[in-house]
Parts: structure tokens; sequence; C-alpha cells
């Protein structure tokens, strides 16, 4: 795959991170918030269906709606602000982990996706603002943002997110939304790394970003990759 070959890219320049798309974030988003997505609020769950959550019944009825945010608003809002005061986001994490691991949860498709290394110390490689301005977006309409989020997140030497695109492959609206979120809401370093773009391919995107040139472009003789491929590597900060 592509996005793991870009990974080894990375990681030979010095960088560690994950391949994170969509579950890594999801996985954090279930673990912080794991008693709020499972509130046992009017009409979420079914006593019919047993255990909640549980094989029959993952996640609540409303999770794909907008209308899981407004429910849970206050809720939601006490736990960023108990989380913002707490000594360890990571210890949160640990202690949700291992209390939680195994059972059944939409957001988390498979519970070895990401090692406990790599979800603590990405999460502490932000600010918890930026952490929870991700969390935030996420939870407000998660039928529609839990799609788009970049493929790789870079946590050292420094935090960067980066999309990574074959030649064959476009930016979706959906990931244009996220990388623009991440740049300038939340004020992370975003990339995208473009694989065997012609000019023109690369224009496109940058038009879609609207962002300026592209800073370097990259020939990478690459083992994953099978041959020597050209990265074009634009970085929006």
């Amino acid at each position: 795959m592509v996005e793991q070959a870009a990974l080894e890219y990375y990681a030979g320049l010095g960088y560690r991170g994950v391949w994170a798309e969509n579950g890594y974030w999801s996985f954090i988003m279930a673990l912080l918030f794991w008693d709020i997505i499972f509130a046992r609020l009017p009409g979420v769950y079914s006593d019919q269906l047993g255990d909640f959550p549980g094989k029959l019944q993952d996640m609540p009825h409303d999770f794909f709606r907008p209308e899981f945010y407004s429910r849970r608003a206050k809720l939601i809002g006490k736990r960023i602000d108990n989380l913002l005061a707490c000594a360890s986001i990571s210890k949160e994490i640990n202690d949700a982990y291992a209390k939680h691991k195994g059972k059944p949860c939409r957001p988390i498709w498979n519970w070895d996706a990401y090692s406990i290394d790599d979800l603590c110390l990405g999460i502490e490689s932000i600010s918890r603002e930026q952490l929870f301005l991700i969390m935030k977006r996420l939870l407000a309409d998660f039928g529609k943002n839990r799609s788009g989020l970049p493929d790789l997140f870079l946590y050292a030497p420094k935090p960067s997110l980066v999309e990574v695109k074959s030649g064959s492959d476009s930016l979706r609206e959906s990931q244009v939304e996220w990388l623009q979120f991440l740049l300038y809401t939340v004020g992370l370093s975003v990339e995208v790394l473009l694989v065997n773009h012609t000019d023109h391919k690369i224009r496109l995107v940058q038009d879609a970003l609207a962002a300026g040139s592209c800073d370097t472009v990259l020939s990478v003789d690459h083992p994953a990759l099978q041959e020597t491929k050209t990265f074009g590597r634009s970085s929006f900060e």
C-alpha cells in the first residue's frame, strides 16, 4: 500500500508516526468519551437487544445523527473540562483501554489496530486544546466527519498530518475540509504527499486546497514501492 510506503519514507527522514486515517482518531474518541457514547439515555439503546454495548448494539441509535451531540453537549463539555484539567491524558487512555478492551464498539473496528504507545505518544505530541478541537468535530456529527482525516499522523520529532495520494487518486471534499480545519482551526502542520502525480494533477490538488506552489519535489527510490517514484510534497503552513 502506498500509505505504508510513505510512512516508511518518512521514517527514513527521522519521523515516527502511524498510519492513522479515520480509525486512529475514532479510537481515541471512543476511549476518552466511552461513558458518554454509551450513556443510557432514553431511546438510544434497546433492552431487548441485550448488553449495551454489546454484539447487537455496539453504538447508540443516534450515533450517526447530529442530535447525538446536541443531546449530550453538556456531558461532552464537562468531560472535556475534566480532561483539560487531568494529570495525564495518557493515563486516561491507558485506563480506558484496560477497562474496555474487547468490548463491541463501532468506532473501534479492531482493538489491535494501534499500540498503546502509538495512541499515547501521538496524543501527547499535540496540545490538549488541539486534541479536543478534533474530538469535538468528530462528536458533533460523527456520521459526516468520521471520514476524510489524513492518512498519516507523524508525531515525532514534531506533529504533522499527511494525506497521501497516488497518481490515480484525487482529494475528496471531506479530505479538503479536514485538512483546512486541522491547519487553520487546530493549528497543526499538514502536508499532501503526491506519488507519481503529473504537474497538472499537482496544480489541481493545490487549487483544491487554495495553497501556494509545491515546496519540494523529491525523487525517492523506496523498496516498498518497487521502483523509483516521484513524490510531490506540498506543505501548507
